[in-house]
């Protein structure tokens, strides 16, 4: 039996085919890595503590997430004789830092309450922190905070709450520059007026 030689000109057919093909492929195998085009929808972080079967961080998908999707997120079924108090705090809309504490009560109901996380945790997810409220420990998660300024810092709102960032400079050490540096990651919270008056 002879066998017959491909001539030349079919080989290099043959190979400009196949890398044409495979130049397909790859492009198509790339383009399903990229990420989708345009921005991500927005999300709501809250935390879910309590009588929850997952407590914990919870990154929900907006608009309009509730309280009752948080609790349905941290694994919380409400049984149908269940009563939730207060009355409606289910369709709370929630935003990013929001806290949610779920109690059941001995009985047929469950308490909802809906607060504020940890200034620690809000300062991770871009919150400024309070002088006036802030720990010494969350204080610390300044940059270039030192632990003299923080413990300060909480001192002397005991005897005097600061009313404005740039009281800081009282403190020996703390200049404006420093002031500045800190004025993302700091703010005075006004007093309500009624706590002012006291």
């Amino acid at each position: 039996m002879l066998k017959r030689a491909i001539p030349k000109r079919q080989w290099a057919a043959v190979t400009l085919l196949a890398a044409l093909v495979f130049s397909v492929l790859l492009l198509r195998a790339w383009r399903s890595t990229l990420p989708p085009e345009g921005p991500s929808p927005p999300r709501v972080i809250v935390d879910v503590v309590g009588d929850v079967p997952h407590p914990g961080i919870h990154v929900l998908a907006e608009p309009g997430t509730t309280v009752a999707d948080a609790l349905a997120a941290a694994g919380w079924k409400p049984t149908r004789t269940e009563r939730v108090v207060p009355e409606g705090v289910l369709k709370h809309r929630l935003k990013t830092g929001e806290r949610i504490h779920l109690s059941r009560a001995p009985g047929m109901s469950a308490e909802v309450a809906v607060g504020k996380m940890d200034d620690g945790a809000r300062f991770v997810l871009g919150f400024k922190l309070d002088p006036n409220t802030a720990s010494t420990e969350e204080l610390l998660l300044v940059p270039g905070m030192k632990p003299e300024w923080a413990r300060i810092i909480v001192e002397r709102r005991s005897e005097k709450p600061w009313t404005a960032l740039n009281e800081l400079r009282s403190i020996h050490g703390i200049g404006t520059r420093t002031v500045e540096k800190w004025r993302p990651h700091l703010e005075v919270v006004p007093l309500p007026s009624d706590a002012v008056a006291k």
